[in-house]
């Protein structure tokens, strides 16, 4: 996964926790309505009926529905987790960290110009590179230059 890719990630979660959000507090509102309202009943029972099976259904409903509501927030809690998980800053739909650390681009990192080099390679080597340069959010260029570098390193020891 690139950071392109982790990008759209954060943002298409942050969506889903503002929707969330939205909908937890839709249903909260709903829950504490009818809350209210079984309470209005217990309250409105003549105290000859407030220890009655029919009071303590009412009793047995709100608190049920107190339940409910709490168990809404373990849904804000579980994205919370996965945004955490996978390094998302939910506030902001952002990739907290890069995907990972990219390769050292050059044999010698301090030189800043560069000099073009064609080469040929078949179709599917160079779809390869292309496939692994989207999956690192890397440029092809900097994945030749970093295997280039490591195979000069590989065969001597040196870079020249």
């Amino acid at each position: 996964m690139n950071k392109s890719d982790k990008t759209t990630l954060a943002m298409a979660l942050r969506r889903f926790n503002a929707n969330l959000s939205r909908e937890i507090d839709r249903f909260n509102a709903v829950v504490d309505s009818l809350c209210a309202a079984e309470g209005e009943k217990i309250e409105n029972l003549p105290e000859s009926l407030r220890d009655s099976a029919m009071a303590q259904a009412i009793i047995e409903w709100q608190q049920g529905l107190e339940d409910l509501a709490g168990r809404m927030e373990g849904f804000s809690a579980l994205v919370e987790e996965i945004a955490s998980d996978w390094d998302i800053d939910l506030a902001r739909g952002k990739a907290l960290a890069n995907v990972g650390e990219p390769p050292t681009i050059a044999a010698h990192p301090q030189e800043r110009k560069s000099h073009r080099l064609f080469a040929l390679v078949t179709p599917s080597t160079r779809e390869a590179l292309a496939s692994h340069a989207r999956r690192t959010g890397l440029s092809m260029n900097q994945i030749l230059n970093a295997a280039i570098a490591r195979h000069l390193l590989e065969g001597n020891g040196t870079l020249p």
